[in-house]
C-alpha cells in the first residue's frame, strides 16, 4: 500500500510537471516578444513599467529580484536567477512580457540574488528567450542620490497619492545606496563605468537606449511612445499615474548643499549642480 501511495504522489507531480511544460512552450510559441530593461535605479523605470503594463497585451513583472521569494534564495546560485526570470515568464499569459534589473554590483546582480556580472546576465537572458531589451539611463548623478537619499529615509520611492516632502544631507564621504557605502564621487564614477558596461554588453542586440532628462522627466509619455513605437505596438491609451517625488531646486532638498557645491567644483559634475 505505501509503495502504491509513494508512486500515485510521484505520478501526480510528473503530470503537473508534463502539464506546465506543456503550457509553458504554448505560451512561448505564441509569445510576440520578452522585453529587459537594465537600469540603476531612481531613474523613471517604474512609471514606464506602469505605462507599460497599463495595455492589454503587455505585462510588467516588474523587479523580480526585490523581495525574492525564500524559495530562490534557497537554491544554487548558479541556477537562482534562470529559474526565477523563466517561472516569471511561465506565468504571463500576455503577447509580450517584461521585468526590469538594477544593473550596479549592490543591486540586483549582486552574489546574493542574481549572482551574475552583466554580460553574464544578458547572455542569460538571450538563453531565456529575450531579443529586446532596454537601457535606461540618468545623466544627472547628483539628483539620482538625492532621490536614494530621499526614498530611504522617507520609505517612500514612488507614489500615486501624497508626495511626502523631506530634506536630506548627503555623507559626501560614505554616501549609501542599496547596501553599498562609498565617497560620493566615487558613486558618481561607478553609475559611469557600469552603465558603460551594460552598453557595451548589449551592442549588437536590439537595445532601445532611453534617458530620464529627455524621455522621461517632463512626459513619460514621450518614452512610452518610443517604447511602443520601437516594438511596432500599435497605440493604446494609457495615463501616467505615479508622481515625481522631488521636483524642488536642490537647494530646497539638500542641507549641505554649500558642502556639496563645493565638492563638485572643478570636477566634470559640476553641471549637476544645477539640474
Amino acid at each position: 500500500m505505501r509503495n502504491l501511495l509513494d508512486r500515485s504522489v510521484a505520478l501526480g507531480l510528473l503530470l503537473r510537471r508534463l502539464r506546465r511544460l506543456g503550457d509553458r512552450a504554448i505560451r512561448s510559441r505564441s509569445r510576440r516578444g520578452n522585453v529587459a530593461m537594465l537600469h540603476a535605479g531612481r531613474c523613471g523605470s517604474s512609471v514606464l513599467a506602469d505605462l507599460l503594463d497599463q495595455r492589454s497585451d503587455f505585462h510588467w513583472a516588474g523587479e523580480l529580484f526585490e523581495n525574492v521569494p525564500p524559495v530562490y534564495l534557497r537554491m544554487d546560485p548558479e541556477h537562482r536567477a534562470r529559474e526565477r526570470i523563466a517561472n516569471a515568464m511561465w506565468r504571463a499569459p500576455a503577447p509580450y512580457f517584461g521585468f526590469d534589473s538594477k544593473y550596479l554590483p549592490e543591486q540586483h546582480l549582486h552574489r546574493d540574488l542574481a549572482n551574475k556580472s552583466v554580460p553574464g546576465y544578458v547572455e542569460l537572458l538571450e538563453q531565456l528567450g529575450f531579443r529586446h531589451f532596454i537601457l535606461l539611463g540618468r545623466r544627472n548623478h547628483l539628483r539620482r542620490a538625492v532621490s536614494v537619499a530621499v526614498g530611504t529615509k522617507t520609505g517612500q520611492w514612488n507614489t500615486a497619492g501624497q508626495v511626502e516632502r523631506a530634506t536630506v544631507r548627503l555623507d559626501l564621504a560614505n554616501f549609501a545606496s542599496y547596501g553599498a557605502r562609498m565617497p560620493l564621487l566615487d558613486y558618481f564614477r561607478s553609475l559611469d563605468a557600469v552603465h558603460g558596461d551594460a552598453r557595451a554588453a548589449l551592442r549588437g542586440r536590439q537595445v532601445l537606449e532611453l534617458d530620464y532628462e529627455s524621455d522621461i522627466e517632463r512626459d513619460p509619455q514621450v518614452a512610452y511612445d518610443k517604447t511602443c513605437a520601437w516594438l511596432g505596438l500599435a497605440p493604446q491609451p494609457v495615463q501616467v499615474r505615479l508622481k515625481k517625488i522631488n521636483d524642488r531646486r536642490l537647494g530646497d532638498i539638500v542641507e549641505n548643499f554649500g558642502d556639496v557645491q563645493a565638492l563638485l567644483s572643478g570636477t566634470p559634475y559640476e553641471w549637476m549642480l544645477s539640474g
